[in-house]
């Protein structure tokens, strides 16, 4: 009968040492909390930066700051896909493609299926003037979705580019 009390005892502490401790549950929740709103901040940003450009004015430095909050985010929790997508974003409307191709490298790293990356390296690779290895991507990416019809678009721009109307025409139907 003792070993049987012994043996529930031990399953009891087990089962205490096993059960979630708030303060960490408390840290993790606070950690996500902390990404996510820094996202929001450089989602605010983007959206100013935006909005300043439509209308013709100086919009450099809300889209610095939507840099710098997206950089934050990703520092905070590095698999966080959308500030990928975001910082891509905002560095190509800075004309910032080199950084925007480091950046989409090292979201693909982590998510290498991921369409929506794979188009926009394809894109900034070509506006860093890689046509070649931009019409690759693209071209992985509209094989994976083939009724994607910006990525086709783009594709028949290139193809008619280098000189290749017939490859430009399939691309379009």
């Amino acid at each position: 009968m003792k070993k049987i009390i012994t043996t529930v005892s031990r399953l009891a502490w087990i089962a205490v040492l096993l059960q979630p401790n708030p303060a960490w549950s408390q840290e993790r929740h606070q950690a996500v909390e902390k990404h996510v709103e820094i996202f929001g901040k450089g989602q605010q940003a983007e959206v100013e930066g935006d909005g300043l450009a439509e209308l013709g004015k100086p919009a450099q430095a809300a889209y610095e700051r939507a840099i710098r909050y997206y950089q934050e985010t990703l520092a905070a929790k590095a698999e966080f896909l959308p500030a990928y997508t975001r910082l891509s974003r905002v560095y190509g409307v800075q004309r910032k493609h080199a950084q925007a191709v480091a950046l989409l490298k090292l979201g693909l790293s982590k998510y290498p299926n991921n369409l929506e990356l794979k188009q926009q390296l394809g894109t900034h690779l070509l506006l860093s003037g890689y046509t070649d290895q931009g019409v690759a991507v693209l071209e992985d990416v509209v094989k994976a979705q083939p009724k994607n019809t910006v990525v086709h678009r783009v594709l028949a721009t290139e193809y008619l580019r280098a000189g290749q109307p017939a490859k430009a025409a399939t691309a379009l139907s």
